[in-house]
């Protein structure tokens, strides 16, 4: 009996120290099978790196060469305009206005190795005095992080956003005369303004004389006269214009006339002394 139940109690022991040991393989094949996949992803994301730096390096072959003219000063309302000219290689050139951060106007285009394009951005109408700045960048279009270059520069504010040509029939009027004359603004990309200004005539003491407010342009232009009296005050009289703002004026100037009348001789007494 007691032979029996010893050979019974050592076949238990070894069934359970295989079972042991078959746990103890699943256990390291369950972590070789986790490190592996841990290897291939590794694997899997340096080739990725390389394929990405590949395929860039690719596309820009050469160290990025441009060239970029615009002007200095901002104004409400303009079509604000940038020439970029990249060489070598063609890139996605993206220009912006923007105002302590703020981006007011942008504009984008394709440019070609050597083929000077022009980037047009409108400014609003509305802007105010502040700090702006206009930045230009260059990149390969859908790659991320594939900027070629980027340069910023500050831009000056400038309120001036029209001019106004002033034109006279004559520059020196006498007392009685017709003052004729005209106002043409103009926008800074050169077309006519389209709103109403304001026309305002001044003496030597800045009197307003007569004013004509709201006067729609016709065909571009504004024209008026205004008679000048017997006994004007003499002197620079000023044409004053105002559109949107902006204050231009012209002098003319008033002079006196005096009118000779002819004398024949038997008006005067001729005395004749003798020593």
């Amino acid at each position: 009996m007691e032979s029996k139940f010893t050979t019974a109690k050592h076949h238990k022991c070894m069934h359970n120290n295989t079972e042991s040991r078959m746990q103890h393989g699943r256990c390291n094949g369950k972590w070789f099978e986790m490190i592996l996949r841990i290897f291939l992803l590794w694997c899997l994301r340096i080739i990725s790196a390389q394929e990405y730096s590949g395929g860039r390096s690719q596309r820009i072959k050469h160290e990025p060469t441009y060239f970029i003219a615009a002007s200095r000063n901002v104004r409400p309302g303009q079509t604000y305009a940038v020439t970029v000219t990249v060489f070598r290689s063609a890139l996605h050139v993206r220009a912006s206005i923007q105002r302590e951060g703020v981006e007011l106007a942008a504009a984008w285009h394709d440019c070609k190795p050597n083929v000077p394009e022009t980037l047009l951005l409108k400014v609003p109408p509305t802007i105010l005095p502040g700090t702006y700045h206009l930045r230009v960048e260059g990149g390969v279009q859908g790659v991320l992080g594939g900027t070629a270059f980027h340069n910023e520069t500050e831009l000056q504010y400038s309120r001036r956003s029209l001019t106004v040509f002033i034109e006279t029939d004559q520059p020196i009027y006498r007392q009685g005369q017709t003052i004729r004359f005209r106002a043409i603004p103009v926008t800074t990309d050169l077309r006519a303004f389209p709103e109403a200004v304001d026309v305002f005539i001044l003496d030597p003491k800045g009197t307003i004389m007569r004013k004509w407010l709201s006067r729609q342009t016709n065909l571009g232009a504004v024209s008026l006269q205004y008679q000048l009296s017997q006994l004007p005050r003499f002197g620079n009289w000023t044409i004053r214009v105002v559109a949107q703002g902006q204050v231009e004026e012209k002098t003319i100037y008033i002079e006196e006339y005096c009118k000779f009348h002819n004398l024949s001789w038997h008006s005067f007494l001729i005395y004749f002394t003798s020593c």
